[in-house]
C-alpha cells in the first residue's frame, strides 16, 4: 500500500486519510520529509489559536469550550435580533400583500410569512457561523465561535446542517440542548450531528456575573419585544 506524508509537518498518515491528525493539514505528498519536533509541529489547538486574530485561546493555547449558560445567553440575544428583523420584514410583506389584494390572515398568507421567517433565520445563522468570525451577534457578544472538529472555520453546509439540527434538538423535548454540559467537548446534539464545536474566541471568558446578567436582561427584553409585537398585531385586526 502506498504511503502518504503531510507536506506541512512531515507526519506519515494512512492513505485513506484526508486530514493530517498531527496538524490538521489537507496537503499530502508521496515523498517523506523529516518530522518536525513537538515544539514546532502545529497542533489542531494551535491552529485554532492562529485562526483567531484576537489572541490566544485560553492558557497554553488550549480551547475553552462554551458553557451551557453562555450559549443560552447567546441564543437569547439572537432570538431578540431575529424576532425584531422578522417582525419588521413580516410587516413590510403584509403591506405589500395587501396592496396586491392578498390577505395575510388566510392560511396561505400565514404560511408564506412563516416561510419567510424560517428563510431569514437560516440566512442569519448560516451566513454568520460560516463567515470569517464564525459567530452570530449573540455569540460575538459572549465571545464565542463555532468551529469544526479540527478547530477551523465551518463550511456553509455545516452551518446549514447545524441550523436544521436545532429542530432535532427541540423535538427531543430539548434534551438535545440539555446534554451539552455532560458531553466531552460540551456539544449539543446538533453539534454532534454536523461535527461542530463552540469555543471561546478570547482567552478570558465573561465572568459568571456577566453571563447571569446577560441571560436575565436578554430574557426580559425578548418578552417585552414579543408582547409589544403581539399588541401591535392584535390592534391591527
Amino acid at each position: 500500500m502506498a504511503r502518504k506524508y503531510c507536506t506541512d509537518c512531515g507526519n506519515q498518515v494512512m492513505p485513506t486519510m484526508r486530514i493530517c491528525p498531527q496538524c490538521g493539514s489537507k496537503a499530502f505528498s508521496d515523498t517523506p520529509r523529516p518530522l518536525q519536533n513537538a515544539a514546532s509541529a502545529q497542533s489542531p489547538t494551535q491552529a485554532l489559536s492562529q485562526s483567531f486574530q484576537s489572541g490566544s485561546i485560553g492558557s497554553n493555547n488550549a480551547p475553552i469550550y462554551a458553557g451551557f449558560w453562555e450559549r443560552l445567553a447567546a441564543s437569547l440575544i439572537d432570538s431578540i435580533v431575529i424576532t425584531f428583523i422578522c417582525y419588521i420584514a413580516a410587516g413590510i410583506l403584509g403591506v405589500g400583500m395587501t396592496a396586491f389584494g392578498m390577505s395575510v390572515r388566510t392560511p396561505r398568507g400565514e404560511a408564506f410569512i412563516m416561510l419567510v421567517w424560517w428563510v431569514m433565520s437560516l440566512f442569519y445563522h448560516a451566513s454568520m457561523e460560516a463567515g470569517p468570525q464564525g459567530a452570530t451577534l449573540g455569540k460575538r457578544w459572549m465571545t464565542l465561535r463555532v468551529v469544526n472538529m479540527h478547530y477551523q472555520q465551518i463550511s456553509i453546509w455545516q452551518a446549514v446542517g447545524r441550523f436544521f439540527g436545532r429542530v432535532v434538538s427541540v423535538l427531543t423535548i430539548y434534551i438535545g440542548y440539555l446534554i451539552q454540559p455532560f458531553t466531552a467537548h460540551r456539544q449539543t446534539l446538533h453539534d454532534m450531528m454536523c461535527g461542530s464545536l463552540v469555543v471561546h474566541s478570547r482567552s478570558k471568558p465573561k465572568s459568571g456575573a456577566e453571563v447571569f446578567a446577560t441571560n436575565i436582561v436578554a430574557l426580559v427584553l425578548l418578552f417585552i419585544l414579543l408582547a409589544m409585537f403581539g399588541a401591535i398585531e392584535r390592534a391591527a385586526r
